[in-house]
């Protein structure tokens, strides 16, 4: 699109043609040769706007008849020529221009000002053969006309969806762009429209809209419309496995035959309340309603564009178990049994071995529903993989006899999967023992057709059916497996599930219940494989002794964390003999009785012996008080230390000889014996014997006394005595004579070096002088000694 045309006020114009005018006038020789000169222009096209491929009119005026030879043309401004078409011997010569694609102008003139060409060819005087003079100036076109040329189209209109999804409905809105002066649009098929605003539409089409310029250029845009959908989605389903029979209220859903388009099902059992949507699945596990009998379900479906398909209904017959469960029967939520064939009749499935276990019974030619042999081997087989170990002691097998190329078999066999290997039913016992039917052409139907293996119960996930080819090929509509129960089997299963709940549940449960869950198990043990399978709470069962077990494990260790205890108790001493020395062995005893479990303090004995240490303990920590050693000399030998202590002692009172620690330059010497020293009539000296002889040597010496070592007549017990110094002989011995003599005690009395604190209260006085004599032998009394 060109911009908009410009205009030139009229007033240039009239000035222009008056001017040409007088020049015209102007009075000349008669014998002046006339030459040629454009005197003006004009064009008869319309002002406007022009596109490619129309044509323009331009026409030259000369100043006399000019003849033309050759094709001139002059040049304009759209990038385009006006070629020559007319006017030779005229004093107007006519161009004509036709725009071309990608020649534009806002206001049609010349390219230069002396645009004319004459391309080798010539315009001349028509009398007298002057050329024209063309060097001058033309005169404006766009100064006299206001032409614009605009091949350039529109941009595209924009066709706007609602909804590009799947819908009932699609609203289509149309913009233009500015400069278009044709709105307009068509369905295909039908005339077009000018486009009034937004519509409707519900049905799939194609749609053009065009927009047109002043110019008449146009442009064009098309989308189509595919989204719209009216038409229903349609649905199949079946129970998974073609099974028209289950035990179980829970079946596999397996969606068949829908469109593509489909995006969300639902389901009813009444095909009146129906579920809520949820996005479409191959598969759906459904529970059906509660009880035994026929149960039909329906199924729809939804397209994107929301249309509904119809309900399809499916129909499955829930089995009360209490007939007799057929383990063979094809679940269609575990997938099992899966039935695998050594050969399968005309090699493409028609008569393929899963319908012998989808609980349908159809005899007919057409229906297929069983498994043949026919075209096939003397003897093929059929293995019945269940999933799990089974139990059960019957197989039913229902033999198809079409009275031509399907007979009879001759025989069969049925083995079971057991230790990595096919082995025969236990004990089989086979009715009749001759395989027998009636011919589908006969009435064939499942109680004229049945053969039934009776056997010992086995446990297997396997079983195996051998067919042996009669006068023909053989095979059999259906196969059913059963745990074949007796009134024996039941009365047997009854008293141990009696048995079993009268046992307390696994939180009442103590040790005292475990000859009764002992009791359970064997009689549970003592029943058959089928009788076990009748006994319904044989879990709570395993319960019990799973607890019984972790009470016996906890039991185990209570008594083990226990013995350590009883034994630390039963080593204290008795009441009567304990003393404060024992302190640390009662308490350690308490602290190990204390970190118990309650379960484990309960197996403790002896407690009481262990509370009466505790009494006896804490009384003679009542009568603790500090007791003062006067004393402490060794002999000569260096073998016994001698103790004087401030109070008078109970002589009736047991010494323990490990409750005195004699230390000798840091080393220890066990005391092997204690005992009181009679002799003094004071009651307060005690006689150590040591295991090994203070050394001579010896500068250090000292004894620690143990609580409760000793008594007084009180009575009270000491408390710990500490470090207490032993006065060695040869320390006494200063005179170094071997015997310690009153020299001796002179000796040190005198010399303040030799000065010893004998009584441990700080100084040297008259009182360790009396007791360094009493040390001398033969004074029975310290000698009157005076400072």
């Amino acid at each position: 699109m060109v911009n908009t045309l410009k205009t030139y006020p009229g007033q240039v114009i009239l000035i222009v043609c008056l001017v040409f005018g007088l020049l015209f006038k102007l009075p000349h020789s008669s014998n002046a040769i006339v030459v040629p000169q454009i005197m003006a222009v004009e064009s008869t096209t319309p002002d406007g706007s022009y596109k490619d491929g129309t044509t323009i009119m331009i026409s030259v005026k000369f100043n006399g008849a000019v003849t033309v030879e050759g094709s001139p043309s002059i040049a304009l401004n759209s990038g385009g020529t006006a070629q020559y078409s007319s006017g030779s011997g005229t004093d107007t010569l006519l161009f004509t221009y036709m725009p071309q694609l990608g020649e534009n102008s806002t206001d049609l003139d010349w390219s230069v000002e002396n645009a004319l060409a004459l391309n080798n060819g010539s315009i001349m005087d028509s009398s007298n053969a002057s050329p024209a003079i063309l060097t001058t100036t033309l005169p404006a076109l766009g100064a006299i006309k206001n032409i614009v040329i605009d091949t350039i189209a529109p941009e595209k209109p924009v066709i706007t969806l609602s909804t590009t999804t799947p819908t009932h409905e699609v609203t289509v809105s149309i913009s233009y762009p500015p400069d278009t002066v044709t709105t307009e649009y068509q369905l295909w098929g039908d005339n077009r429209s000018t486009y009034a605003g937004p519509f409707n539409l519900t049905s799939n089409r194609t749609i053009s809209a065009y927009a047109v310029d002043t110019a008449g250029n146009s442009s064009e845009a098309v989308v189509g419309i595919v989204n719209i959908d009216t038409t229903p989605p349609s649905v199949q389903a079946k129970i998974k496995g073609n099974v028209q029979a289950t035990y179980s209220n829970v079946v596999k859903l397996e969606m068949t035959g829908q469109s593509t388009d489909v995006i969300h099902m639902q389901f009813s059992d009444g095909n009146d309340i129906w579920s809520e949507w949820e996005p479409y699945d191959s598969f759906k596990v459904y529970t059906l309603p509660t009880g035994a009998g026929l149960k039909t379900l329906y199924v729809r479906v939804k397209d994107a564009a929301g249309n509904l398909s119809e309900a399809y209904p499916v129909s499955i017959t829930v089995l009360s178990s209490n007939e007799g469960m057929n383990l063979a029967l094809y679940s269609s939520m575990t997938g099992y049994p899966q039935v695998t064939a050594s050969y399968t009749c005309c090699g493409h499935g028609e008569d393929d071995g899963q319908r012998t276990v989808n609980g349908l019974f159809d005899y007919s030619d057409s229906a297929h529903d069983r498994w043949t042999n026919y075209g096939g081997n003397a003897s093929d087989y059929l293995i019945y993989d269940l999933g799990e170990s089974k139990i059960f002691n019957q197989i039913k097998l229902y033999l198809f006899d079409d009275g031509g190329g399907v007979r009879l078999p001759s025989s069969y066999d049925v083995h079971y999967w057991v230790n990595n290997e096919w082995v025969s039913l236990p004990n089989q016992d086979k009715t009749p023992d001759v395989p027998t039917a009636v011919s589908n052409k006969d009435g064939a139907a499942k109680g004229n057709t049945l053969n039934t293996v009776d056997f010992d119960p086995i446990s297997t996930n396997q079983i195996k059916v051998t067919m042996h080819n009669g006068s023909a090929s053989t095979g059999f509509v259906e196969l059913e497996i059963y745990n074949h129960i007796t009134a024996t089997d039941t009365q047997a299963a009854g008293s141990v599930q009696a048995a079993i709940e009268s046992l307390p549940t696994e939180p009442n449960m103590g040790l005292s219940d475990a000859g009764a869950v002992q009791a359970a198990r064997a009689s549970y043990d003592a029943l058959t494989v089928s009788q076990r399978t009748l006994v319904t709470n044989v879990n709570k069962l395993i319960v019990l002794e799973n607890k019984l077990l972790l009470l016996l494990q906890v039991a185990a260790a209570d008594q083990t964390a226990a013995a350590p205890v009883i034994a630390a108790i039963d080593n204290l001493p008795n009441p009567d003999v304990v003393r404060l020395s024992d302190s640390e062995a009662i308490q350690a005893a308490r602290a190990a009785f204390e970190a118990l479990t309650e379960s484990q303090k309960a197996l403790v004995t002896g407690i009481d012996h262990l509370i009466q240490a505790e009494i006896t303990l804490h009384e003679q920590e009542g009568m603790l008080t500090d007791l003062s050693v006067e004393s402490a000399f060794s002999n000569r030998a260096g073998n016994e230390v001698t103790l004087k202590v401030a109070s008078p002692l109970d002589m009736e009172y047991a010494l323990a000889a490990d409750l005195f620690h004699i230390h000798a330059n840091g080393e220890e010497i066990i005391v092997s014996e204690a005992w009181f020293d009679f002799s003094d009539s004071s009651y307060r000296t005690i006689k150590l014997m040591l295991s090994t002889p203070i050394q001579a040597s010896a500068t250090t010496v000292a004894v620690d006394i143990g609580r409760g070592a000793l008594r007084t007549h009180l009575p009270t017990l000491n408390n710990l005595i500490s470090d207490r110094q032993i006065i060695t002989f040869k320390s006494v011995d200063v005179i170094v004579d071997d015997q310690i003599t009153i020299e001796d005690v002179a000796a040190i009395a005198s010399r303040s070096e030799w000065h010893m604190d004998v009584n441990r209260d700080g100084v040297f006085n008259r009182d360790d002088v009396k007791i360094l004599l009493s040390q001398i032998q033969g004074i029975i009394e310290p000698i009157t000694y005076t400072d």
